[in-house]
């Protein structure tokens, strides 16, 4: 399991993706809604809408489940799919994943892995560069 926001998807999503289906049977991938993604990163985002991210996911040959959350943490996607293997990227860490998120892995016995950031690319920097283009 792994989950993100997926705003315009990039190369770095698709490893990421790519990186958590290699090591497991089945990917089910949490997908913040529109509403979360406010919340997260602000009143202009996302560019595109849940359904498109949704779809978008859900077309990837390797992702065997894909889902919408409202919350700002996918802590209850956690209990209802019970993961045998988490996901994140290394931008995080032990310390730094949500610990609420962090608590709910733990009660469920499952196992935590962060996958190398291959590509320094992140929807925050490409819309930067777009606005920058005159």
């Amino acid at each position: 399991m792994t989950n993100g926001c997926f705003d315009i998807f990039h190369l770095g999503h698709l490893q990421m993706l790519t990186y958590a289906s290699s090591i497991g049977d089945q990917l089910f991938v949490g997908i913040n809604s529109d509403e979360s993604i406010k919340k997260l990163k602000g009143e202009n985002r996302p560019i595109l809408n849940e359904d498109y991210r949704l779809q978008f996911i859900e077309s990837l040959p390797f992702v065997t489940k894909a889902k919408i959350f409202n919350e700002q943490r996918c802590i209850n996607l956690i209990y209802e799919w019970s993961p045998d293997i988490y996901v994140k990227s290394n931008d995080y860490n032990l310390d730094s994943l949500d610990k609420s998120e962090k608590k709910a892995l733990i009660e469920l016995d499952c196992e935590i892995r962060f996958m190398d950031i291959k590509t320094n690319i992140s929807t925050s920097s490409i819309i930067e560069r777009i606005k920058g283009i005159t």
